[in-house]
């Protein structure tokens, strides 16, 4: 059974690559509320992980 941890990790890169489809080398803004810390530290580390990876 997966933890909330890695369920926030998993929509996080749902997030990055199909809802926002970010390709290596795009730029990303990202703003959010401080509730939404954990996903969105998440969402960006997907995002580098992503553009750079």
């Amino acid at each position: 059974m997966s933890t909330f941890e890695e369920k926030l990790r998993r929509f996080a890169e749902v997030a990055i690559k199909v809802g926002v489809g970010l390709q290596p080398g795009q730029k990303l803004f990202v703003s959010a509320s401080v509730e939404a810390l954990p996903l969105t530290r998440l969402v960006v580390e997907e995002a580098y992980n992503t553009r750079f990876g």
